[in-house]
């Protein structure tokens, strides 16, 4: 029976993590940005209102 050797499996959790964080951070800033876009498009029309 062959044997799996995995010369640092700790490591490579840790990048696999931290590139699923970067993910994370990335969808979080999209989404505040998609936030503020709305807002700024609803002061405009207040604006024009007003």
């Amino acid at each position: 029976m062959k044997q799996l050797q995995i010369e640092n499996p700790t490591i490579e959790i840790q990048e696999r993590n931290s590139t699923d964080r970067i993910i994370e951070l990335q969808n979080h800033i999209a989404k505040l940005e998609n936030e503020i876009n709305i807002k700024d498009q609803l002061n405009e029309g207040l604006r024009g209102i007003f």
